[in-house]
């Protein structure tokens, strides 16, 4: 490393380094309104290797209170530092034995099903807040935690396209599992859906259960039996 850092020095290049933070992976949402943080939603995220990014969420989270407070806090600390005035922030961050870590920030509500999740699971409305926040109108009616609806979003994505092959069959008949919320495949026969690297996103669902736990055990199954419809084994 100090090799690597040296010569490109010796070009005259500027040197961004990185480094692997570990612990458990935590999806952040919060809301902002007048620089004052409003709101907090944690989300525990599903990893799915070797796909880069979280293939889903699960509400609510595990963590203790104590880590809700933590993360509230730091997350306002970060709204400080950025000049955060109002609108919502969309944070990945690691659970470390030191306590929490940021690794990504951005100043945007999630996407991936997100805001449908918080909806169901808690009842609150961050597409509304984000509205609120562009007229200037305060959002904190549309954060209100009405439920605790244990609920786990889950993407579906594979390295390889399905060619002529409609995914209609398997939508509507997972749809009618009680447990589905919500299930949409993102892709028609000769239509190219949306790509993360070189996977593909091939749909997505939303599923309750009686915990988180069984919530992300139920969308898993559903990614398997979807991706099995496709004539997928992974």
């Amino acid at each position: 490393l100090q090799t690597a850092v040296n010569q490109a020095g010796e070009h005259g290049h500027e040197i961004l380094m990185q480094a692997f933070i570990g612990g458990v992976p935590l999806g952040i949402e919060a809301v902002f309104w007048e620089g004052r943080c409003l709101a907090t939603f944690l989300m525990d995220d599903t990893l799915a290797p070797p796909f880069p990014s979280p293939v889903g969420h699960a509400y609510p989270s595990l963590q203790s209170p104590e880590v809700h407070d933590q993360v509230h806090e730091l997350i306002s600390d970060c709204g400080r530092a950025l000049d955060m005035v109002s609108g919502g922030l969309n944070v990945d961050l690691r659970l470390t034995p030191s306590g929490p870590v940021i690794l990504e920030i951005n100043p945007r509500p999630g996407g991936a099903a997100i805001a449908q999740l918080l909806r169901l699971g808690a009842g609150v409305d961050l597409d509304c807040a984000a509205v609120s926040c562009a007229l200037g109108d305060d959002p904190t009616p549309h954060l209100r935690v009405e439920t605790r609806q244990p609920v786990a979003s889950r993407m579906f994505v594979d390295q390889t396209m399905p060619q002529n092959i409609n995914p209609l069959h398997a939508v509507q008949e997972l749809g009618q599992q009680a447990a589905v919320a919500d299930l949409q495949a993102t892709f028609r026969p000769n239509v190219q859906p949306p790509t993360v690297d070189e996977w593909y996103i091939l749909g997505r669902c939303l599923v309750v259960g009686t915990t988180s736990t069984d919530a992300i055990r139920r969308a898993d199954d559903i990614n398997a039996a979807f991706l099995r419809a496709l004539g997928r084994t992974s």
